[in-house]
């Protein structure tokens, strides 16, 4: 049996038990359970399941014995591009980034570390799953933990087998057994780095993983500007006209910004020349916050 490339995996035996962390194709077996048992399981983006009942409850001993629980936990797997894309919608607050797809770049530091986690399972709602092209598992995805439903031992089990295309080695399974139990201690399965890649190769996935959602990190500045100026007409147009706007802003330099708030400092302080020699105005200007801030 050929090993599998990537390293959460092993080879299924469809003719062993079903077990803790075997993944299952939406074949048409699982698709007529579904249909008949949990329809809204039928959506296009659950692409498989995986189970998540204890291995030692699927166990069945002889042949045609019905193995010890009754019922067969399966959660969806659905891919990583939804997970992502949920996770950059926390931060995108107003319409603009919401319409624009386009999001603070002070925010893209957390999605990093947010991929960081979930690729080496420490993120809890979730547990990734690499691609694994030798088992027709074809995209990189996740187990939606809470996203679970229960199929009928004695009806489903040998059709559960039949689907099984894969199933975790078993470091990942005592780690998926870890997250579904909320055991507060950590299950030593392999990270990413330095174990299969490098810092550099693993920085290179994270951004490829953040940039294929196809989302534009805007400066914090420009961003900000893009909100006092932005209407209602903007927020009509497509996608790209909203980023070609906010490309359009300017942002002033530190030079150009110390100069307006100056102007501006002046417009409410000041009626006459004169009253520039004044020195209450070198203390408006020496005591105004924004102009500090610029200025430091």
């Amino acid at each position: 049996m050929t090993a599998c490339k990537h390293f959460t995996y092993k080879k299924a035996d469809n003719n062993d038990d079903l077990q803790q962390g075997d993944i299952l194709k939406k074949d048409d077996r699982i698709y007529q359970i579904l249909k008949e048992v949990h329809p809204h399981y039928l959506k296009d983006d659950y692409t498989h399941f995986m189970i998540l009942t204890q291995s030692c409850d699927l166990v069945r001993g002889r042949v045609g014995e019905n193995c010890k629980s009754r019922y067969i936990s399966i959660a969806a797997i659905r891919p990583l591009d939804i997970v992502i894309e949920r996770e950059i919608a926390k931060y995108q607050k107003t319409e603009l980034e919401i319409k624009g797809n386009v999001c603070s770049l002070k925010n893209q530091g957390r999605i990093y570390e947010f991929v960081e986690r979930l690729l080496n399972n420490n993120e809890k709602e979730y547990f990734y799953l690499e691609k694994e092209n030798s088992c027709n598992f074809d995209q990189p995805s996740c187990v939606f933990l809470r996203l679970m439903v229960a199929l009928k031992a004695d009806e489903h089990y040998e059709k559960c087998q039949k689907a099984r295309i894969l199933t975790l080695n078993d470091t990942f399974k005592a780690k998926l057994g870890w997250m579904l139990g909320n055991i507060y201690s950590r299950v030593g399965t392999d990270d990413w780095v330095p174990t299969h890649c490098t810092k550099a190769d693993f920085k290179n996935k994270k951004k490829e993983i953040v940039n294929i959602m196809g989302c534009k990190w805007v400066d914090d500045k420009k961003l900000e500007e893009a909100e006092k100026k932005h209407n209602d007409e903007i927020l009509k147009q497509d996608t790209q006209k909203i980023r070609d706007f906010i490309d359009s802003v300017k942002i002033l330099n530190r030079k150009e910004e110390a100069i307006r708030t100056f102007l501006d400092v002046l417009s409410t302080s000041v009626n006459s020349v004169e009253e520039l020699k004044d020195p209450k105005i070198f203390r408006i200007l020496t005591n105004n916050t924004t102009l500090n801030s610029i200025l430091k």
